[in-house]
């Protein structure tokens, strides 16, 4: 009689234990919880990077949740409208422009990590300096109309990071030789192996330049994101 009672009990403790940390969801809904903790990917930085900029974070740190990084107090963004009108009335610069920061974010699931820095500025370069073919540590998407090797805008990219340059005449973008660069850095990103890496992070620069280049009026100059459906890289030369 004692042994079944006690069996009864354990029953009885396993079901209310069962009850309390169940969820609706199951595994999902501790990964939406962690995730609520911080905002969308295309919600951060005052949506400078759009549905498919933030598609692209998502996938590349396989999390739900971001925050603007307080990592480094001494980097300070810059709404993308200020920074625009910074960038039209700096002086031309004589190789590389000041930096302006437009989003610095990072993951705020727990089971996954990555921190994000993108800025931008001007620099001098010369068209015979533009790359014409991918190379074994970065690879070159063109980004022009005609997808021709040599032409802005263009991005060069490798796992941690990409460069993108497009023409925007305007302030010292009206010299010839000058170009409007958009960087995109990563830290502490999970070492998975994917080789949509270079790809992802395109799209993440992509979207910034486009919307920077809309508050600079050279929108016209870079493609928007809803067209750029299939990027090609230009091939590595032997």
């Amino acid at each position: 009689m004692k042994k079944s009672t006690l069996s009864l009990s354990l029953a009885i403790a396993a079901l209310v234990l069962g009850g309390c940390s169940s969820s609706p969801d199951g595994a999902s809904g501790t990964a939406k919880s962690s995730a609520a903790q911080g905002r969308s990917a295309s919600q951060i930085c005052d949506g400078i990077l759009g549905k498919s900029g933030g598609s692209a974070v998502e996938q590349i740190t396989r999390s739900k949740g971001f925050s603007d990084s307080d990592e480094d107090e001494t980097l300070k963004v810059q709404p993308i409208a200020r920074a625009a009108g910074q960038l039209e009335q700096e002086a031309i610069p004589a190789r590389n422009g000041k930096r302006v920061y437009l989003c610095l974010f990072r993951s705020t699931d727990k089971s996954t990590s990555g921190t994000f820095q993108i800025s931008t500025r001007w620099i001098r370069m010369k068209p015979s300096e533009y790359e014409t073919s991918s190379s074994e540590s970065r690879t070159v998407f063109p980004l022009s109309k005609n997808g021709k090797p040599g032409q802005l805008p263009y991005a060069s990219a490798s796992d941690a990071g990409v460069w993108l340059g497009l023409r925007c005449p305007v302030g010292p973008g009206k010299q010839g030789d000058v170009v409007l660069s958009v960087n995109t850095l990563t830290s502490r990103l999970d070492s998975y192996r994917n080789s949509d890496k270079p790809e992802l992070l395109t799209r993440i620069s992509h979207s910034a330049a486009r919307k920077l280049a809309e508050q600079m009026g050279c929108a016209s100059n870079i493609a928007s994101p809803e067209k750029l459906e299939h990027l090609l890289p230009l091939s590595v030369k032997s």
